[in-house]
Protein backbone atom coordinates (compact mmCIF):
# COMPACT_ATOMS: atom_id res chain seq x y z
CA UNK A 1 0.00 0.00 0.00
CA UNK A 2 1.61 3.23 -0.92
CA UNK A 3 2.24 5.82 1.96
CA UNK A 4 1.18 9.25 1.81
CA UNK A 5 4.86 10.00 0.56
CA UNK A 6 4.63 7.75 -2.26
CA UNK A 7 1.65 9.19 -3.46
CA UNK A 8 3.29 12.49 -3.19
CA UNK A 9 6.21 11.70 -5.00
CA UNK A 10 4.24 10.22 -7.76
CA UNK A 11 2.30 13.51 -7.89
CA UNK A 12 5.48 15.26 -8.50
CA UNK A 13 6.85 12.87 -11.05
CA UNK A 14 3.26 13.82 -12.69
CA UNK A 15 3.23 17.34 -12.00
CA UNK A 16 6.71 17.49 -13.21
CA UNK A 17 6.50 15.82 -16.51
CA UNK A 18 3.12 17.92 -17.31
CA UNK A 19 5.10 20.57 -17.11
CA UNK A 20 8.26 19.79 -18.75
CA UNK A 21 6.12 18.17 -21.68
CA UNK A 22 4.02 21.53 -21.64
CA UNK A 23 6.93 23.92 -21.69
CA UNK A 24 8.02 21.92 -25.00
CA UNK A 25 4.53 22.20 -26.61
CA UNK A 26 4.81 25.88 -26.74
CA UNK A 27 8.79 25.57 -27.73
CA UNK A 28 7.20 23.63 -30.43
CA UNK A 29 4.65 26.47 -31.48
CA UNK A 30 7.12 28.74 -31.09
CA UNK A 31 9.10 26.97 -33.88
CA UNK A 32 6.65 26.33 -36.07
CA UNK A 33 5.43 30.05 -36.51
CA UNK A 34 9.13 31.46 -36.74
CA UNK A 35 10.31 30.85 -40.82
CA UNK A 36 12.85 33.39 -40.23
CA UNK A 37 15.12 30.97 -41.93
CA UNK A 38 13.09 30.79 -44.81
CA UNK A 39 11.95 34.10 -45.14
CA UNK A 40 15.92 34.69 -45.12
CA UNK A 41 16.31 32.38 -47.71
CA UNK A 42 13.65 34.10 -49.63
CA UNK A 43 15.04 37.53 -49.18
CA UNK A 44 18.76 36.06 -50.67
CA UNK A 45 16.95 34.92 -53.82
CA UNK A 46 15.28 37.71 -54.45
CA UNK A 47 18.35 40.06 -53.83
CA UNK A 48 19.98 37.30 -56.14
CA UNK A 49 17.48 37.75 -59.16
CA UNK A 50 17.02 41.56 -58.86
CA UNK A 51 20.56 41.92 -60.66
CA UNK A 52 19.92 38.88 -63.23
CA UNK A 53 16.89 40.52 -64.64
CA UNK A 54 18.47 44.07 -64.88
CA UNK A 55 21.43 42.41 -67.06
CA UNK A 56 19.23 40.26 -68.92
CA UNK A 57 17.18 43.49 -69.98
CA UNK A 58 19.66 45.81 -70.14
CA UNK A 59 21.55 42.89 -72.93
CA UNK A 60 18.11 42.49 -74.57
CA UNK A 61 18.26 46.26 -75.15
CA UNK A 62 22.17 46.40 -76.11
CA UNK A 63 21.53 43.46 -78.80
CA UNK A 64 18.32 45.91 -80.20
CA UNK A 65 20.90 48.91 -80.95
CA UNK A 66 23.78 46.59 -81.87
CA UNK A 67 21.10 44.93 -84.54
CA UNK A 68 19.88 48.31 -85.81
CA UNK A 69 23.26 49.74 -85.86
CA UNK A 70 24.49 46.59 -88.16
CA UNK A 71 21.52 46.90 -90.30
CA UNK A 72 22.23 50.75 -90.82
CA UNK A 73 25.72 50.39 -91.25
CA UNK A 74 24.90 47.03 -93.67
CA UNK A 75 22.23 49.75 -95.55
CA UNK A 76 25.43 52.45 -95.57
CA UNK A 77 27.69 50.03 -97.02
CA UNK A 78 25.90 48.73 -99.97
CA UNK A 79 25.14 52.52 -101.20
CA UNK A 80 28.67 52.95 -100.65
CA UNK A 81 29.49 50.33 -102.90
CA UNK A 82 26.52 50.33 -105.76
CA UNK A 83 28.15 52.06 -107.83
CA UNK A 84 25.13 54.96 -107.72
CA UNK A 85 26.64 57.35 -105.36
CA UNK A 86 28.05 59.87 -107.69
CA UNK A 87 28.71 63.28 -105.10
CA UNK A 88 32.23 63.18 -103.34
CA UNK A 89 29.86 65.16 -100.67
CA UNK A 90 27.73 62.01 -100.38
CA UNK A 91 30.40 59.98 -100.47
CA UNK A 92 32.41 61.47 -97.73
CA UNK A 93 28.98 61.32 -95.74
CA UNK A 94 28.53 58.01 -96.06
CA UNK A 95 31.92 57.01 -95.11
CA UNK A 96 31.62 58.75 -91.99
CA UNK A 97 28.47 57.19 -91.57
CA UNK A 98 29.76 54.08 -91.95
CA UNK A 99 33.06 54.33 -89.71
CA UNK A 100 30.65 55.65 -87.11
CA UNK A 101 28.59 53.16 -87.47
CA UNK A 102 31.45 50.45 -87.09
CA UNK A 103 32.91 52.53 -83.50
CA UNK A 104 29.31 52.04 -82.58
CA UNK A 105 28.92 48.37 -83.14
CA UNK A 106 32.83 48.05 -81.43
CA UNK A 107 31.86 49.68 -78.12
CA UNK A 108 28.69 47.95 -77.99
CA UNK A 109 29.99 44.28 -78.49
CA UNK A 110 32.53 45.19 -75.89
CA UNK A 111 30.43 46.32 -73.82
CA UNK A 112 28.14 43.24 -74.40
CA UNK A 113 30.97 40.91 -73.60
CA UNK A 114 31.55 42.84 -70.33
CA UNK A 115 27.80 42.47 -69.57
CA UNK A 116 27.52 38.53 -70.83
CA UNK A 117 30.26 37.92 -67.95
CA UNK A 118 28.42 39.62 -65.46
CA UNK A 119 25.58 38.01 -66.64
CA UNK A 120 27.11 34.76 -66.08
CA UNK A 121 27.82 35.57 -62.55
CA UNK A 122 25.04 36.17 -61.73
CA UNK A 123 22.95 33.41 -62.67
CA UNK A 124 25.52 31.96 -60.93
CA UNK A 125 24.81 33.41 -57.97
CA UNK A 126 20.49 33.22 -58.60
CA UNK A 127 20.92 29.50 -59.20
CA UNK A 128 22.72 29.17 -56.04
CA UNK A 129 20.49 31.00 -54.12
CA UNK A 130 16.99 29.30 -55.62
CA UNK A 131 19.28 25.87 -54.49
CA UNK A 132 20.05 27.00 -51.22
CA UNK A 133 15.66 28.36 -51.15
CA UNK A 134 14.57 25.24 -52.15
CA UNK A 135 17.06 23.11 -49.61
CA UNK A 136 15.70 25.37 -46.69
CA UNK A 137 12.04 24.81 -48.10
CA UNK A 138 12.57 20.69 -48.81
CA UNK A 139 13.89 20.65 -45.05
CA UNK A 140 11.52 23.14 -43.45
CA UNK A 141 9.03 20.93 -44.62
CA UNK A 142 10.51 17.94 -42.99
CA UNK A 143 11.41 20.07 -39.77
CA UNK A 144 7.61 21.03 -39.25
CA UNK A 145 6.28 18.12 -40.20
CA UNK A 146 8.26 16.58 -36.97
CA UNK A 147 7.71 19.37 -34.89
CA UNK A 148 3.58 19.11 -35.42
CA UNK A 149 3.83 15.18 -35.05
CA UNK A 150 6.25 15.37 -31.37
CA UNK A 151 3.25 18.22 -30.39
CA UNK A 152 0.17 15.75 -30.94
CA UNK A 153 2.44 12.82 -29.17
CA UNK A 154 3.15 15.64 -26.27
CA UNK A 155 -0.45 16.89 -26.21
CA UNK A 156 -1.59 13.63 -25.84
CA UNK A 157 0.64 12.59 -22.95
CA UNK A 158 -0.23 15.68 -21.18
CA UNK A 159 -3.90 15.06 -21.18
CA UNK A 160 -3.60 11.24 -19.91
CA UNK A 161 -0.88 12.86 -17.10
CA UNK A 162 -3.23 15.26 -16.70
CA UNK A 163 -6.26 12.72 -16.01
CA UNK A 164 -3.58 10.51 -13.84
CA UNK A 165 -2.62 13.16 -11.72
CA UNK A 166 -6.39 14.51 -11.15
CA UNK A 167 -7.44 11.13 -10.15
CA UNK A 168 -4.49 11.16 -7.45
CA UNK A 169 -5.18 14.57 -5.93
CA UNK A 170 -8.58 13.21 -5.04
CA UNK A 171 -7.11 10.36 -2.44
CA UNK A 172 -5.49 13.84 -0.71
CA UNK A 173 -6.89 15.81 1.63
CA UNK A 174 -7.06 19.00 1.78
CA UNK A 175 -4.27 19.98 4.30
CA UNK A 176 -1.98 18.03 2.12
CA UNK A 177 -2.73 19.31 -0.91
CA UNK A 178 -2.59 23.14 0.22
CA UNK A 179 0.96 22.11 1.48
CA UNK A 180 1.90 20.26 -1.47
CA UNK A 181 0.36 23.14 -4.23
CA UNK A 182 1.94 25.90 -1.47
CA UNK A 183 5.37 24.71 -2.14
CA UNK A 184 4.70 24.19 -5.78
CA UNK A 185 3.57 27.90 -6.33
CA UNK A 186 6.87 28.78 -4.35
CA UNK A 187 9.90 26.37 -5.27
CA UNK A 188 9.56 26.89 -8.81
CA UNK A 189 7.32 23.64 -9.32
CA UNK A 190 9.16 21.23 -7.52
CA UNK A 191 7.29 20.20 -3.60
CA UNK A 192 8.88 17.29 -3.06
CA UNK A 193 12.59 16.56 -3.25
CA UNK A 194 15.32 13.85 -3.00
CA UNK A 195 17.87 13.36 -0.28
CA UNK A 196 20.93 11.81 -1.25
CA UNK A 197 23.75 11.71 1.06
CA UNK A 198 22.04 14.26 3.55
CA UNK A 199 22.07 16.89 0.60
CA UNK A 200 18.55 18.45 -0.14
CA UNK A 201 18.39 18.28 -3.86
CA UNK A 202 15.99 20.97 -4.58
CA UNK A 203 17.85 23.94 -2.61
CA UNK A 204 21.42 21.67 -2.26
CA UNK A 205 21.60 22.47 1.68
CA UNK A 206 23.05 20.03 3.17
CA UNK A 207 21.10 18.86 6.24
CA UNK A 208 21.51 17.30 9.49
CA UNK A 209 21.72 13.76 10.67
CA UNK A 210 18.55 13.96 12.71
CA UNK A 211 16.95 14.74 9.46
CA UNK A 212 18.12 12.08 8.05
CA UNK A 213 17.39 9.63 11.02
CA UNK A 214 13.80 10.92 10.60
CA UNK A 215 13.62 10.40 6.91
CA UNK A 216 14.58 6.79 7.71
CA UNK A 217 12.53 5.94 10.27
CA UNK A 218 9.76 8.12 11.00
CA UNK A 219 5.85 7.65 9.62
CA UNK A 220 5.53 11.86 9.40
CA UNK A 221 6.27 14.02 6.23
CA UNK A 222 9.76 15.71 6.60
CA UNK A 223 10.55 19.07 4.98
CA UNK A 224 13.30 20.46 4.19
CA UNK A 225 15.09 22.77 7.21
CA UNK A 226 16.25 25.28 4.41
CA UNK A 227 13.45 25.26 0.81
CA UNK A 228 10.59 23.68 3.26
CA UNK A 229 10.39 21.09 0.61
CA UNK A 230 8.95 17.72 1.33
CA UNK A 231 12.16 15.32 1.50
CA UNK A 232 12.57 11.40 0.71
CA UNK A 233 15.21 9.39 0.45
CA UNK A 234 16.88 8.20 -2.44
CA UNK A 235 17.14 4.30 -2.40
Amino acid sequence: MQTMLDQLRELQALDSRIDTERVRIVTIEASVRDRSDYAAAQRRHAEAVQPLRQYEATQKDLELKLGTARRQQADVEQKLYSGKVGSPRELDDLQKRSADLGRQITGGDEELYTLMEQLEEATREAAEAEATLKQVVAERRTYETDLIAERKVLAASVKQATADRDQLRSRFDAAALRQYDRLRSTRDGVAVAEVKQRICLGCRVTLTAAYEQRLRHGDALVTCQSCGRILYLSK
